[in-house]
């Protein structure tokens, strides 16, 4: 009788498994303690329900998708900026865009808030957009259709609620069908 400690088994079983599956793994996800494997249309859900993501619905036109940052910052918000960018990576897809331009701007222009002078350097507007670039080339867009730039002291976008300023501090991507 040949006696193999179960730890040593389970990581020659794991590093077999493991070798078998890499070629399939890489158009596939893991569902976390359900063992099977999911193709990548399909997203996993905490409470292990597996959901469908239809494409965005047509007709696919010229559009434009705003992040706004915070003041001195290139920083993605959580969920407000994954948000956007899930939906501009899924429209983009799913629209076979033309070309993707991806515009950072920074409020480089001084301005005085209690007695101090508050002002944005010049490369944040080039930083915001690299990470704005970087992360719709990890959500799949084609990197031959996108196209960066940056500028300073840009024109504020109008909102609802008056605040401009903050639009200021932003990245446009703007996607041409």
């Amino acid at each position: 009788m040949l006696r193999v400690p179960i730890a040593a088994l389970c990581l020659l079983v794991g590093t077999a498994l493991a070798a078998a599956s890499t070629a399939a793994a890489r158009d596939r996800w893991w569902a976390p303690g359900s063992g099977d494997i999911l193709p990548r249309s399909l997203s996993y859900a905490d409470d292990g329900v597996v959901v469908l993501r239809p494409p965005p619905p047509g007709p696919y036109v010229s559009r434009d998708w705003h992040i706004e940052f915070n003041f001195q910052s290139n920083f993605l918000a959580y969920q407000y900026s994954e948000v956007i960018l899930d939906e501009a990576a899924r429209y983009i897809r799913a629209g076979g865009a033309r070309r993707v331009e991806v515009v950072g701007y920074a409020d480089s222009k001084p301005y005085m808030v209690s007695g101090r002078t508050l002002i944005e350097p010049r490369g944040l507007a080039e930083d915001r957009a690299r990470m704005v670039n970087q992360a719709l080339l990890r959500l799949g867009v084609n990197p031959a259709i996108l196209h960066i730039d940056w500028h300073d002291d840009p024109a504020a976008i109008g909102t609802d609620d008056g605040m401009a300023e903050p639009s200021k501090r932003r990245v446009t991507i703007h996607v041409e069908m």
